[in-house]
Formats: C-alpha cells, sequence, structure tokens
C-alpha cells in the first residue's frame, strides 16, 4: 500500500472518530442551555396577568369576536348572543403571558401590512375586571418557528417576531369555542320513540322500539322480536313493520346534529317571523331512555335559508336559533313514511302469465 493510501486511510479514521464523539456530546448535551436561553428572552406583555381577565375581543376587517367571563365564572360568547363557551380562552391568555420577543423586524408602518397574513391581521384586546386595557396587540402571519406580532401605538408602534402567540389560539370561529353538538348528552342508541311532525304535508310519521313499556312510549306497541329482525314499529301515519336502519339514521340525525351558527338569543314574534317559527317546517320529538328515566327532547324546524341547502331550528323551549347544515340536520326527517317502511317483495308470476317489459 502506497504512502498516500495509508495517509488517506489515518484521516478516514480521525474524521470518523471526530464525528462520533461530536455526535455523541450533541446527545448527551442537557437541554437547559436551549430554556435558558428561550426564558433570557424578554417577555411581550411583561405586565400582563391572565387571571385579571374579564373580556377578550377579536377581530378581523368587518368580523369580531367578543368573550366576557361571567359572575359564575363561566365564559359567553358576548358577540353572538351571550351563548355559553365550551371550550374557555385558557390558551390564549396562556399564550399572551408567555409570549416572548425573539426579535424586532420593523417600524416602518408602511411595511406593516405585508406582516399581516392574507387576511389580515387579528386584533386582540384584553380587558379586567376593573374595564381596564391590559394588553392591544395584533397577530400576523406565522413564520417558522414564531409569529408576526404587532406591538404598540402610535410612535411606538412596532412589527416583533414572537414566540407562543399564534392565530390558532386566537380563532375568530364561534365553532372553535362553542359545543357544535346540538345534543351532546343523547344518543341515538337510548332512542325509544321518534315523532317527526310535518306540518306541509299535515301528518306525523312516529316510530316506536319494539316492546317498550306504554307508560315510557306513550301507547301500546307490539311486543320485542325474539329474533331481533323487527326492532321498531310505525305508529302513524299507519301501522306496520318499520326499517331498522332507516329508523336508526333518523335517530342519529336528530342526536347527531352539528350547530353551524348561532344566529338569534331571542325569539319575539319578529324573530318567529323571520325564521319561519311562527310556521315551522318540522315538530320533531325523540324519547331517550337512560336507567329507566325517559326525557323527551323537541327540535323545531323553521324556514330554509334562501339560495342554501341550511335550516334555522329551534332546541326545546330555549330562545336561540342555529343555522344547520341539511347533510348534518334535516334531510331524513323530510322523508316520506315509505322511506321507513320495509320494500315489499315482488309476487311470483304464474306460468303463462304476461310479463310486462321493462320500462
Amino acid at each position: 500500500m502506497s504512502s498516500h493510501l495509508r495517509s488517506l486511510e489515518r484521516r478516514t479514521l480521525v474524521f470518523g472518530v471526530l464525528a462520533v464523539v461530536l455526535g455523541a456530546a450533541l446527545w448527551l448535551m442537557p437541554e437547559a442551555s436551549t430554556s435558558v436561553k428561550k426564558e433570557s428572552l424578554p417577555l411581550a406583555f411583561p405586565d400582563f396577568d391572565r387571571d385579571v381577565v374579564k373580556r377578550i375581543e377579536l377581530r378581523r376587517g368587518k368580523r369580531d369576536l367578543v368573550m366576557e367571563e361571567g359572575a359564575n365564572g363561566a365564559w359567553q360568547l358576548a358577540s353572538h348572543f351571550r351563548y355559553a363557551m365550551a371550550t374557555p380562552p385558557d390558551r390564549l391568555l396562556d399564550a399572551i403571558a408567555s409570549a416572548r420577543i425573539t426579535s424586532e423586524i420593523t417600524r416602518r408602518k408602511d411595511t406593516f401590512d405585508k406582516y399581516a397574513g392574507g387576511d389580515g391581521w387579528i386584533d386582540v384586546v384584553t380587558i379586567d375586571n376593573r374595564g381596564q386595557e391590559t394588553a392591544r396587540f395584533g397577530i400576523g402571519r406565522y413564520k417558522y418557528p414564531e409569529t408576526f406580532v404587532r406591538l404598540g401605538e402610535g410612535d411606538e408602534a412596532r412589527i416583533v417576531k414572537a414566540t407562543s402567540v399564534s392565530r390558532t389560539v386566537a380563532s375568530l370561529e364561534e365553532r372553535m369555542w362553542i359545543e357544535t353538538r346540538m345534543w351532546p348528552a343523547l344518543s341515538a342508541k337510548n332512542m325509544i320513540r321518534i315523532d317527526v311532525e310535518q306540518r306541509r304535508d299535515k301528518r306525523t310519521i312516529s316510530l316506536i322500539r319494539r316492546g317498550e313499556s306504554p307508560v315510557d312510549v306513550e301507547m301500546a306497541v307490539p311486543e320485542k322480536d325474539e329474533k331481533g329482525e323487527k326492532v321498531y314499529w310505525m305508529a302513524a301515519p299507519q301501522q306496520a313493520d318499520a326499517k331498522t336502519l332507516a329508523v336508526e339514521d333518523l335517530g342519529r340525525e336528530f342526536t347527531g346534529m352539528l350547530i353551524r351558527e348561532v344566529v338569534a338569543g331571542s325569539l319575539g314574534s319578529k324573530e318567529k317571523a323571520e325564521f319561519g317559527f311562527d310556521d315551522p317546517e318540522i315538530v320533531a320529538t325523540l324519547y331517550h331512555k337512560v336507567n329507566d328515566v325517559v326525557t323527551k327532547h323537541v327540535l323545531t324546524v323553521g324556514k330554509r335559508v334562501p339560495g342554501a341547502d341550511r335550516w334555522w331550528v329551534r332546541r326545546g323551549n330555549e330562545s336561540w336559533v342555529f343555522l344547520v347544515e341539511a347533510g348534518s340536520g334535516v334531510s331524513r326527517m323530510r322523508q316520506g313514511p315509505e322511506e321507513f317502511l320495509p320494500q315489499k317483495e315482488e309476487e311470483p308470476k304464474k306460468d303463462g302469465e304476461a310479463v310486462e317489459p321493462p320500462k
């Protein structure tokens, strides 16, 4: 072997050893240096106290969403008729409290818009229990691994890159904050009866689970089918066996209905006429049984939204008005009674009987 090759081998070996040593050092290096570096960065809102915040205002262009904490500690969407929030704004408040500035980008106001993102800045204002602002800033577009944030007002306005805060934690979509299930406590498997009053057709489709107590379903029904083939009974508009899958799908449509929007919080005569509750399309009642306790739940379907496959609906005696999609809401409730009956089998033709040609 030539001296040149031996020298090359030694260099390769040395580089290999160095690579192994360096890799081991990086692997064993504690992460404390990274966390110390992040903790040494200045807080974006050094005086922010999340525990005193009672109101949060989010705005983007003409759209706004306002949250308020009630006297009982529960948060509501003040901008959406004070509808109860299922998700309190903890993530947003924590993000504001922990946000740190990684770098300052610019103070030139004529360049601010390019950091806002395609749909504009999300303006955030937090207000304490005395009505005083505790933070005001704008959330811009995300650029890995931080977000552009607009801080300060007037001559003090500037754009920085900051950790923690993001557009996700300050969503203006009401569905991100409320319980979108119309009936979160209901399950179709506990349905023992459902009545669908179709007022335009002047009829009520009544479907009842076989073998239930007459006291629970408020009428006498056939006994339970021991073979399990016949589960439901149609009591109206005619008496007949009902198709199991069709009835179960109807039950799932009722219990699985999703709220798209909260469109009103009161139901005076004006609102009743506007949304069609003065002359509703459908009134559906579901009987729900859990541990021998039966409860009734009523859904009223008002008008169809002009130019869309959506409907305005009302839950029980509540004053809220909701917008729901037809696909996840009322399609099966508008079906005729024949959709819930088993298909009749064609009788076999007798010998010599003419068979009609297909149409």
